[in-house]
């Protein structure tokens, strides 16, 4: 039980504490079977394909039925190309590696960036 307000508080206050609300450490929803029913049912995840197995671009996804060529990437100008601004981790080193690669191949970054992103994409179908 709980303990009675002492008159000295209330006089202060004015006002009756009201006794504690119950609480439950169940959520509103896990309480019943008329919850569980409104959940809506979530699909399975695609499944990953392994790694270098293509698979065909998803219909209306907007990938060309070709792969690009290095040569068609190095070609496209300026006017052609739209920003894509991400951020990688730094343990990955990918800043570094790709600039190493860049002065050894003559692939920009953003070259090796564009076809490396079409590839895996491909693996997925997409």
């Amino acid at each position: 039980m709980a303990p009675k307000p002492s008159p000295v508080s209330v006089a202060r206050t004015g006002v009756t504490p009201r006794p504690p609300a119950k609480r439950t450490d169940a959520h509103p929803l896990d309480r019943g079977q008329k919850a569980e029913a409104q959940r809506p049912e979530t699909p399975p995840a695609p499944a990953v394909p392994e790694p270098g197995v293509a698979t065909a671009p998803v219909a209306g996804t907007g990938a060309p039925d070709t792969p690009p060529t290095v040569a068609s990437v190095q070609g496209t100008p300026a006017s052609e190309r739209r920003q894509l601004n991400v951020g990688v981790p730094k343990d990955l080193k990918l800043h570094r590696r790709a600039g190493l690669y860049a002065e050894d191949h003559g692939l920009s970054r953003q070259d090796q960036v564009a076809l490396a992103l079409d590839a895996w994409l491909r693996e997925r179908g997409y």
